[in-house]
């Protein structure tokens, strides 16, 4: 039988120092947002450790991997505001996106892909067999009529995480058989709607293969086209700016306030969260909660705010230059995605985008995993395997 060996096993080494590191992290962080580990103090201080010390092992993966010294220099300037930031509002999304991306460098997609899909799995597992024995139940009492949570508490939330493993799946599939599953989608789509009852993940499952199928076209027939590229490119950058001007439109404009009803009031939250408070350059401590509130538009009171978009959660509690670092990292992805063809993976970051309209889940990197693909390889690099039997 022959067994493919990376000829170099120091590259051996690094490439399982990553993963490792993209499996635990993956791991710990889906478990964390079940009922069971939610409720433990302690828990999300062992995993804050956890974290720490792979932090400190993907800095030493980055540093074994052959980046110029100009391009360290870039990394470790980003790696300062992002840091930065991530002291300011507390929040380390951005942070640990931009170690991950870069310890990515040279590694396989498709292994990452596979990846974070068994961690999502396996993690996915033990909180719904929690929720069996009743130690991870539904935080709302009816839950039959508004969905199961599966044992993360919510039923959105247990749909996010079936949608995310899908993708995940149908991603992997695509880029080794080229299969778009339709029927397939859409049944997935109904079945989880059936048990979450999540509009969202409906959309999302459903929606996969037809936005793929429109990426082939445009990529296929209009590759040369500047302004669907420059579209594509920009797509989140876009998000952003339809976020803050909505979000502004939304006493005076009747379609923003038709748009507002169809995003389930998301817009009306926007507009509370920008019209209550101020930005920050590098991001800051903030809630974002707020009970009593009054809603003009609808003329309802005694509303509960919070932000359910993950523009305005950027622009607000993680901070205006970090938000824009993360538009331009999702240009240069976008592109190499357009120019290696990769209709699936243009597909993902259209469809993670939009869900980012209605959930703040996007900005971690294990559900925007898009953002790892911009310095791995796309295809297994089989010139450095040798075969021994």
């Amino acid at each position: 039988m022959k067994i493919p060996i990376k000829a170099n096993s120091n590259i051996c080494i690094i490439k399982n120092y990553y993963m490792v590191s993209l499996f635990v992290l993956v791991f710990l962080s889906e478990l964390s947002g079940n009922a069971f580990f939610s409720r433990i103090g302690y828990f999300s201080k062992v995993v804050n450790i956890i974290e720490v010390i792979i932090y400190a092992v993907l800095v030493f993966v980055i540093i074994k991997k052959k980046y110029l010294p100009r391009e360290l220099v870039l990394i470790a300037i980003l790696g300062v505001i992002l840091l930065y930031g991530y002291i300011e509002s507390g929040m380390a999304a951005y942070f640990r996106g931009l170690l991950l991306i870069v310890a990515a460098k040279d590694e396989d997609f498709k292994e990452i892909l596979f990846t974070c899909f068994y961690a999502m799995i396996i993690s996915f597992g033990v909180t719904f067999i929690l929720y069996i024995i009743g130690l991870a139940p539904d935080l709302n009492g009816e839950y039959i009529k508004q969905g199961m949570a599966l044992g993360y508490g919510h039923p959105n939330h247990g749909g996010q995480v079936l949608s995310t493993i899908y993708i995940l799946w149908y991603t992997i599939v695509y880029l080794e058989k080229k299969k778009r599953n339709i029927l397939l989608s859409l049944l997935a789509g109904i079945f989880v709607y059936i048990i979450t009852n999540s509009k969202t993940a409906l959309a999302i499952i459903v929606v996969m293969p037809i936005v793929v199928i429109v990426a082939e076209y445009i990529i296929n027939n209009h590759n040369k086209n500047i302004i669907l590229k420059g579209i594509c490119c920009s797509f989140q950058a876009i998000l952003f700016a339809f976020t803050y001007i909505t979000a502004h439109l939304y006493l005076t404009n009747k379609i923003v306030q038709d748009i507002d009803l169809f995003l389930t009031n998301r817009i009306f939250l926007n507009w509370y969260a920008f019209t209550n408070n101020e930005f920050s350059l590098f991001g800051q401590k903030m809630n974002l909660y707020a009970t009593g509130v009054y809603n003009p538009v609808r003329d309802l009171g005694n509303i509960t705010t919070t932000v359910d978009n993950a523009y305005a959660y950027s622009l607000l509690i993680m901070g205006l230059i970090p938000s824009l670092i993360v538009s331009i990292v999702y240009i240069y992805v976008v592109k190499k995605c357009w120019e290696n063809k990769e209709a699936v993976l243009i597909a993902v970051a259209i469809i993670i985008g939009l869900y980012g309209l209605t959930e703040t889940v996007i900005l971690n990197i294990y559900i925007n995993f898009i953002y790892l693909y911009i310095l791995s390889r796309p295809i297994t690099d089989k010139e450095n395997l040798i075969y021994d039997t």
